[in-house]
């Protein structure tokens, strides 16, 4: 009899250390499978945001920023697009390649829906009213489009120091492609359907 005991309790510890084994087996797989996807998810355009490095590359993260809607009053950050791509264009109204540039982007914002995407129109004439701001969205933008006046911190942190200057940053706040080129349409759908 006792003999069986000893042999039951090697049985029990047996079934155990099986126990443990499966539990370990399941969260190797489960974590194996969590990195193939975070793996995979790069190659499909997905963000998966393992850079903390804040700038003005392609490829940092954005520098944060609060400026304010010009309509609503509402204040606009980098994270109040978070989830959809945006393109930040830095402008003025008095400008032919902003409003070039803005002419463009324009249609291939119907084309896509007009909402698969989000522009930002930052105005870096201080000196323009808010009227002719306005007058340049309504002229050359889309009813949703965000038009704001520039600030030092903006300013300074995107190193603006050209018209038409523009960044386009990810879903996820990642800058995907930045340039002070005018666009025509198939560059602006080349560019912008690139993060879609």
């Amino acid at each position: 009899m006792e003999n069986e005991n000893k042999i039951g309790r090697k049985s029990d510890t047996f079934n155990i250390s099986k126990n443990n084994l499966l539990i370990i087996s399941v969260v190797i797989i489960v974590i194996a499978g969590l990195l193939f996807w975070k793996v995979s998810a790069k190659g499909t355009g997905a963000t998966v945001n393992t850079n903390t490095k804040t700038g003005i590359a392609v490829g940092d993260l954005a520098s944060d920023f609060t400026l304010t809607d010009m309509e609503n009053g509402k204040q606009i950050t980098r994270d109040s697009f978070e989830g959809k791509p945006v393109l930040i264009h830095f402008f003025a109204s008095w400008c032919p390649r902003c409003s070039h540039t803005a002419s463009n982007v324009a249609p291939y914002d119907d084309a896509t829906g007009g909402n698969a995407f989000n522009v930002l129109l930052v105005s870096i004439d201080p000196r323009m009213p808010d009227s002719d701001l306005l007058r340049f969205k309504q002229q050359y933008g889309r009813e949703d489009w965000i038009v704001t006046k520039i600030n030092g911190k903006i300013e300074n942190d995107y190193q603006v120091r050209s018209l038409d200057t523009k960044y386009l940053l990810d879903e996820g706040g990642i800058i995907r492609h930045t340039d002070a080129q005018t666009w025509d349409y198939n560059e602006a759908k080349q560019i912008i359907g690139g993060v879609l």
